[in-house]
């Protein structure tokens, strides 16, 4: 939703007529933004039609299986009664959304581009135990051949990480073309509204977050490719020496929320905040020492937006997820790695990092957020790409 609308804005902005197909279901939130299938406009011009599924409260589910085919049943029966646009935008996943999207371009001569946000459906056989993998491919089969078709059927692919686009090509089954891309994900800076700051702070005062103690801070869904344990437990043996300068601030809300607090009880250097919203996130983001990305082993996530967060606000990071992220957290010297899953590797990474210059580390990724990964800057060009791309195939 992020990515989508920014880039609605600045297609806006530019003068483009856009229609943004979305899900009316909140999928962070679990809760539906509308009960039917709707249409709104918003501020900026943008009409948003959200196309109705069922709930779900399971992001492995049938409930959520059927949403995902009840949204691209709607988005078939009402794209074809629309006005034909001259380019489509398609964000992957949904697998079933993305299908029905090229199918219609394929019939209607409409250019379709393919957006890689996640790695489907490969990422679901890490649901299944080792032993059960070869069932797990045998159930994902049908969805392993829509992939296939998608990518072998839209006009071109961009992607929000080299290695996400290297994965839609192979599952394409070609060499990269020349529109072939990669657009990170960005992230617009946000500021704390002063007529609101002073509730904000009282109010995570009340919570218990000290901005006198070296703050980590995390913030995402407490889900299950996260993992919060090598922190806490990190918290732990640092509550039992005596150290009372750090603090660990948890931000987010999802299945694990119950275990996690309940592995953190008796902590006085660990405070969970449950769900923010954007002004809070803002204030933390102003307050925070150090950023965590605290990914369980094997997470599939590439080169999430919790990168940028971090970087606009010129915090230094402190990682889990290797490859592409471990690599751009090396070369830009803007944070550091840790063993995934294990807690003695995250506190001598988190020592090694306040006994340098942190806050140095943290400039790095400032500089290197507003040079070549803030919001203005990817998505003026990724409009660049989509006008280009509309003005060959028109």
């Amino acid at each position: 939703m992020l990515r989508t609308g920014i880039l609605s804005k600045k297609l806006a902005a530019r003068g483009h007529s856009v229609t943004w197909w979305s899900s009316s279901f909140d999928h962070t939130h679990k809760t539906h933004y509308s009960d039917k299938t709707d249409s709104i406009i918003t501020d900026n011009g943008c009409r948003i039609i959200l196309l109705h599924g069922m709930s779900y409260s399971k992001n492995i589910s049938i409930r959520r299986i059927v949403n995902h085919y009840q949204v691209a049943k709607a988005f078939e029966r009402l794209a074809c009664q629309d006005r034909k646009p001259d380019i489509i935008f398609c964000s992957y996943p949904t697998i079933e959304l993305s299908l029905a999207a090229v199918n219609y371009g394929q019939h209607n001569k409409v250019p379709v581009i393919i957006d890689i946000r996640d790695l489907w459906p490969d990422i679901f056989l890490d649901a299944f135990p080792t032993y059960f993998r070869c069932i797990g491919k045998h159930l994902l089969k049908p969805y392993m051949q829509m992939s296939r078709r998608i990518f072998q059927t839209c006009s071109a692919i961009t992607a929000v990480s080299e290695g996400y686009l290297e994965w839609g090509v192979s599952r394409a089954g070609r060499n990269k073309q020349q529109n072939d891309t990669v657009y990170a994900l960005g992230y617009e800076r946000i500021h704390v509204d002063l007529a609101f700051g002073d509730n904000i702070r009282s109010a995570f005062t009340q919570m218990g977050i000290d901005e006198s103690r070296i703050i980590c801070w995390f913030v995402g869904t407490f889900g299950r490719t996260y993992d919060l344990e090598p922190i806490i437990e990190a918290a732990r043996m640092l509550d039992k020496t005596g150290c009372s300068d750090i603090q660990f601030v948890l931000s987010g809300d999802g299945e694990n929320n119950r275990r996690w607090r309940q592995l953190a009880e008796g902590l006085s250097n660990v405070v969970f905040t449950g769900w923010i919203n954007s002004q809070e996130l803002a204030y933390l983001l102003s307050i925070a020492d150090i950023g965590l990305m605290a990914y369980a082993k094997g997470a599939p996530q590439g080169f999430p937006n919790k990168i940028f967060e971090y970087l606009s606000a010129g915090i230094p990071i402190i990682s889990s997820l290797q490859g592409e992220t471990a690599s751009f957290i090396s070369v830009h010297e803007c944070g550091m790695t840790y063993e995934p899953g294990n807690s003695n590797s995250f506190l001598h990474i988190l020592e090694k990092m306040l006994n340098v210059d942190y806050r140095g580390i943290g400039n790095n990724g400032r500089f290197i957020f507003d040079e070549r990964y803030s919001a203005n800057v990817i998505y003026d060009q990724l409009v660049d790409y989509l006008e280009n791309i509309g003005n060959v195939q028109s």
